[in-house]
């Protein structure tokens, strides 16, 4: 069955992301070693699985000065983007289906201002280690 967005949220640090208008990822990759030799047959490729790679999260909120995690101060993503540090992040369906990760604020964009349209920031998270999807 298919879901609808409204109420999706994403939580970190017993914090929920004002005003989240989008949300993609994470985009969770596998590496390739090429292992094609000189005699490998039939001309194509061949590869092997490496490591894999939980990826990175993109989120667009519209700003607002006023809301906790929007701000600078403790608590704030400009704060964990200044801190660097690895924090726990909670991608909460609309279904109550809840995707964990660890990951580190990499990006910080914004605001965003044009006109036609409401002033927004971006944040990119990478993650590190694996995605936890319920099974």
């Amino acid at each position: 069955m298919a879901l609808t967005p409204v109420g999706t949220t994403l939580g970190y640090s017993g914090r929920t992301a004002a005003n989240v208008r989008s949300i993609t990822g994470p985009t969770q990759t596998l590496g390739q070693i090429d292992v094609t030799h000189l005699g490998t047959s039939g001309g194509y490729r061949e590869f092997l699985a490496s490591f894999r790679d939980g990826g990175e999260c993109t989120f667009e909120m519209f700003f607002d000065s006023s809301e906790e995690t929007h701000q600078e101060d403790i608590g704030g993503l400009k704060h964990q983007f200044n801190l660097g540090t690895a924090i726990t992040w909670t991608l909460t369906l609309s279904d109550a289906t809840a995707i964990t990760f660890t990951g580190i604020i990499t990006g910080f964009e914004g605001p965003v201002i044009s006109d036609n349209e409401a002033v927004t920031i971006s944040v990119t998270i990478k993650v590190s280690g694996a995605v936890t999807m319920p099974s």
